[in-house]
């Protein structure tokens, strides 16, 4: 780099090398002596501005400028080479959206093939608000805008943009990114622009699961060209669909993401083509623009000067300044600015050099007639007098501001005027400081923005050249949005959030109890989106805040809140105190200040809410006024300043007016059944219901309802070996109480039956009649097993009589709700068949109905009817398990009434004083209880001797002697012998007479046998009689032989 010495003395030169990449301006000084220099360690393919400024003392000349690209030599670079790239023509302007491919098939590292394709093809435009601009839409199963066509309008920090992009992963669905593309990339919202051409660059691997031509045929008619670059599996037929005509300059494929580079040359071409080939499309027709009006040229300096015009009367879109030199050599330039803008400052002219000025006003591609004007820089001068300000310094750069130093020109200085405007196009501003300031305040800039900035000094005589640099407004860091809390526990919460756009180097969580000093902080990188917040405390409320961070500043905090899940203590509550109308509800008290707890209760089958406001020091209150025996959901909120807090929940059930049975027991488990027994509810029951099922299985229930005086059921019919749940209700007028429950297993066999009765001897040896009617109790109470019991039972009492028609005759009625004859006194005239019929006896089941069951035998087996005779004694025998649940004291004496001696067997819950109520006198004859069914063995024998004696009647019969016999038999006398009837005998009486004589002889004597009987010497035919007087009983009983 050489340049031509200043005519002035000089002590030296300042040299600064600048870029519009983020690298670091570099600044060095040369001697006064110094013509030339060379400068090192430049990047390849970036276009560098160098500056050149004389120095005197503090005095500084105007600064001279050029322009130097180091173009890339290939190897291993891995940018494009020179030779490689390709460029498209200045007047190249487009809307160019990218449609990227990021499904499964793609993977990280083929995505990163892309976006150097993406990089390349986006850098062969000139990019700018008012040039090219360029958006990135990347699909898979659904469709992300990763940035649109008004979000990066300057080449440095569009390629930092599509070098971030980070790989999306899912199915490929084309159709309906070209679906999703119709109403958003292309439309001006989202920066796209009317009149402009329209691209679109379809990038593709694979074949799309969704129809495409439809969707491609939409934009192609709405003027996008289509170009598609397929990879390795990508559908030729899709593409064809998808790609403007003619499909051999719009189809592009290879074989592998890393031969990309072999045709992206030829279709970066053909896009510029393609642009070119619209352009000259839109500007061809008819309509006329209007021209701007009054183009003035101020304040022209060596390197620049200041254009100001009227604007155009029609509409517009922007303006176009063409600066063209009239010596060969030096640059040409072009400019765009916005439609409201009428002045702007050119830099970079060339010193001494007369240019052609020429104003456009642009209706969008179509230009207006020119305003021209001709104007010459002014000269190079190193003036010790007039100079400008120096070393031009940007800080403090925030999102829409930046501050600006420098060093003072020399001189005295009356202003200094500081011109910024965007680099990307936009309106020039200007603030004005007094001679003494050496800063000023750049307010109410664009985010992310570069501006070029230029600081002149204005004189006496006029404004100095102008001082200029650069200065980049810190991109705008926007917060996370959609703060979502979720996964809640006593001591944690996840939080998520929707990541924030532009790159986020990391994000920072900051959570606080809003009830207690309680606080913290953590970070996650930024390309994570949730984390989980640890070691927090139950149920209270925290303010989160999430911010994110990139490598200039902090976004503003998205907040939210959320209360962390109550403990198992806190969230239950506890009801106590339970009665028909009321009970008590307490809880854990909630943490922080609470102003009160809300109680919500109501009944759990529905009906109206109830609410109690009880005060936030408490924790218990009586809940009043509820119905009886009624569930109700309880609800209780801690209520703070800034709302609810975790509720506690919980029922409870106020007594019934119907009071349970109590003591449930359950015994006597066999193979199929077992025994429920309780004490009885108070209050006026009407009886029981008593359900039953196996245990887990509550389908199979069995229900038996039962009497209000009986407290005791046998179960039948169960599985074996089963646990089966049993509970008992009492049943009253109005409605039933809450059960009484209890389990009990059946076995898995049952106990051998007891030995057989022995029913060979007839104890009760009489000739009296009598008629016996059984009275079985068969109700729910006594089971199965207790029944085959009451059968052996009933078989021993009858098998001690002679059982025949003109003896003794037995009959059976078993009750329980209903009363039946089993059978009638007639119908067993032996003691097998009556023992038969016993065995068989079926078991009824049903209430104890004792009253009913008494007046049923007198009405209808104590009569001719049923088998009773006239002579014959009438005995009736009740065997009952439990209390009665209807009047017995009228009924009994009627039968007593009726010449019926009534027997009364109770076992186990039998009522004692029923059973003397029922019984005849004296008691200790007719009644009997014992406490278990297997005791009724134990008064068979006693019980049997009473029946006996009632059949043989009152005063008792006296039993005749059997097996009467004679021998020794002589002429005149012989000898009779017998056997000894049971009981005592006082003597024996022997009569004896002719067989047809009249008289009758008589022996007496206390042995079994007569001494020989002699009638006047000779033995005659005679009947011999004998009689028995017993000792405690009166009368006489014959018995005859010849």
């Amino acid at each position: 780099m050489i340049w031509s010495k200043p005519q002035s003395r000089i002590q030296g030169y300042r040299i600064q090398v600048t870029s519009d990449t983020e690298e670091p301006m570099r600044e060095f000084s040369l001697p006064a002596s110094a013509s030339k220099t060379s400068i090192s360690d430049l990047s390849p393919d970036v276009d560098y501005t160098v500056t050149i400024s004389a120095y005197a003392g503090s005095e500084e000349s105007l600064p001279i400028s050029g322009q130097i690209t180091l173009e890339s030599t290939g190897g291993t670079s891995s940018k494009p080479d020179a030779s490689d790239s390709v460029k498209c023509s200045v007047s190249a302007i487009a809307d160019v959206v990218f449609l990227v491919d990021g499904s499964w098939s793609v993977g990280r590292p083929n995505f990163k093939f892309i976006q150097k394709f993406i990089s390349v093809a986006a850098g062969a435009f000139q990019i700018g608000a008012e040039r090219t601009r360029v958006g990135v839409v990347q699909f898979s199963s659904g469709s992300r805008t990763e940035f649109n066509l008004k979000t990066h309008l300057t080449r440095p920090t569009l390629l930092r943009a599509i070098a971030a992009l980070e790989y999306k992963g899912g199915n490929t669905r084309t159709g309906d990114a070209l679906d999703y593309l119709l109403t958003t990339s292309f439309s001006e919202a989202s920066g796209a622009r009317k009149a402009f051409p329209k691209v679109l660059v379809i990038i593709t691997d694979g074949k799309s699961e969704d129809p495409v031509e439809n969707y491609a045929r939409q934009l192609r008619s709405r003027g996008v060209e289509i170009f598609v670059l397929g990879i390795q599996q990508a559908s030729e037929e899709q593409m064809k669909l998808m790609a403007s005509e003619p499909h051999r300059s719009h189809i592009f494929s290879v074989a592998d993401f890393n031969l990309i580079k072999s045709v992206q040359n030829k279709l970066v071409s053909q896009v510029c083509a393609g642009v070119d080939d619209q352009l000259s499309s839109l500007v061809s027709g008819e309509e006329v623009v209007e021209p701007a009006s009054n183009l003035q040229i101020l304040e022209v300096a060596s390197k620049s000067l200041r254009l100001m015009w009227d604007a155009s009367i029609g509409e517009v879109s922007g303006y176009k300044i063409q600066m063209i030199p009239m010596m060969a050599g030096s640059k040409r330039q072009e400019l765009h600015v916005g439609s409201t803008q009428t002045q702007v400052v050119v830099g970079d002219l060339s010193p001494d050099t007369e240019y052609q000025i020429s104003l456009f006003a642009l209706k969008g591609l179509m230009p207006s007639e020119p305003l021209t004007l001709m104007q010459k820089t002014q000269l190079v001068k190193v003036s010790l007098a007039k100079g400008s300000p120096r070393d031009l310094r940007v800080f403090e750069e925030t999102v829409s501001s930046m501050k600006v130093s420098w060093e003072p020109a020399p001189g005295s200085v009356q202003q200094y005027r500081v011109s910024y405007q965007p680099s990307a196009g936009g309106p020039r501003k200007e603030v004005t400081v007094k001679g003494d300031n050496r800063a000023a305040l750049l307010k109410n800039l664009q985010p992310g923005s570069q501006y070029e900035i230029s600081v002149s000094a204005r004189y006496p005589s006029g404004m100095s050249d102008a001082l200029e640099g650069r200065g980049t407004t810190l991109e705008e860091v926007a917060p996370p949005k959609n703060l979502v809390t979720s996964d809640v526990t006593e001591s944690s919460f996840k939080a998520s959030w929707t990541a924030s756009p532009g790159n986020v180097k990391m994000y920072q969580i900051r959570w606080k109890s809003l009830f207690s000093a309680e606080a913290g902080d953590k970070t996650v990188p930024g390309d994570e989106t949730e984390t989980v917040l640890e070691g927090l405390s139950p149920e209270t409320l925290y303010q989160v805040s999430v911010i994110a961070t990139s490598e200039q500043r902090d976004s503003e905090p998205l907040i939210g809140q959320e209360t962390t899940d109550a403990s198992v203590a806190g969230k239950s509550l506890a009801v106590s105190e339970e009665t028909e109308r009321s009970m008590r509800v307490s809880w854990t008290p909630a943490p922080g200040k609470v102003a009160h707890y809300r109680l919500k209760y109501s009944p759990i089958g529905g009906g109206k809410e109830m609410f109690l406001k009880v005060p936030g020091t408490s924790s218990s209150t009586v809940m009043k006024r509820l119905q009886p025996t009624t569930t109700y959901t309880i609800t209780v909120n801690p209520i703070y300043k800034r709302g609810e807090g975790k509720a506690r929940q919980g029922v409870g059930t106020t007594l019934s007016p119907y009071k349970a049975p109590r003591n449930l027991q359950t015994s006597e488990p066999t193979k199929t059944s077992f025994r429920v027994t309780w004490d009885p509810s108070p209050g006026e029951v009407k009886g029981y219901k008593v359900t039953f099922h196996p245990d887990g299985n509550d389908i199979d229930l069995g229900e038996h309802l039962v009497g209000p005086y009986d407290n005791t059921i046998v179960l039948e019919e169960l599985r074996a070996g089963t646990k089966y749940s049993v509970a008992v209700f009492g049943m009253f007028d109005g409605g039933e109480s809450v059960p009484l429950a209890g389990q009990e297993n059946t076995t898995l066999m049952d106990d051998p039956d007891s030995p057989p009765v022995d029913t060979s001897d007839t104890k009760c040896k009489s000739t009296a009649k009598a008629d016996l009617v059984l009275l079985v109790d068969g109700s729910w109470s006594i089971g199965r097993i207790n029944f085959k019991t009451i059968r052996s039972f009933i078989a021993r009492m009858v098998s001690v009589f002679n059982i025949s028609p003109d003896r003794v005759q037995i009959a059976l009625a078993q009750y329980s709700g209903d009363p039946k004859t089993e059978w009638n006194l007639n119908a067993h005239s032996t003691k097998a068949s009556l023992l038969e019929a016993i065995a068989k006896l079926p078991y009824k089941g049903g209430n104890t109905m004792t009253g009913m069951a008494l007046n049923f035998i007198l009405q209808n087996n104590f009569k001719a009817s049923a088998g009773m005779r006239e002579n014959a004694r009438k005995i009736g025998i009740l065997i009952t398990d439990g209390k009665s649940q209807d009047e017995i004291v009228f009924t009994s004496q009627s039968l007593r009434d009726n010449g019926i001696e009534l027997y009364a067997v109770g076992v186990k819950n039998a009522d004692e004083g029923e059973l003397r109520s029922i019984a005849s006198d004296p008691d200790d004859i007719h009644m009997y209880n014992v406490n278990d069914f297997k005791f009724l063995v134990d008064i068979v024998e006693e019980l049997t001797v009473n029946l006996c004696n009632s059949v043989k009647g009152p005063g008792g019969e006296l039993e005749a002697p059997s097996n009467l016999l004679t021998s020794e038999v002589t002429f005149s006398s012989f000898r009779a012998t017998w056997t000894d009837p049971e009981g005592p005998v006082d003597m024996y009486r022997v009569t004896y007479r002719k067989v047809a004589a009249e008289e009758m002889l008589e022996v007496r004597g206390t042995s079994n046998a007569a001494e020989k009987i002699t009638h006047r010497g000779r033995t005659v035919p005679g009947r011999v009689q004998e009689g028995v007087r017993r000792g405690d009983a009166g009368g006489e009983r014959n018995i005859e032989c010849c």
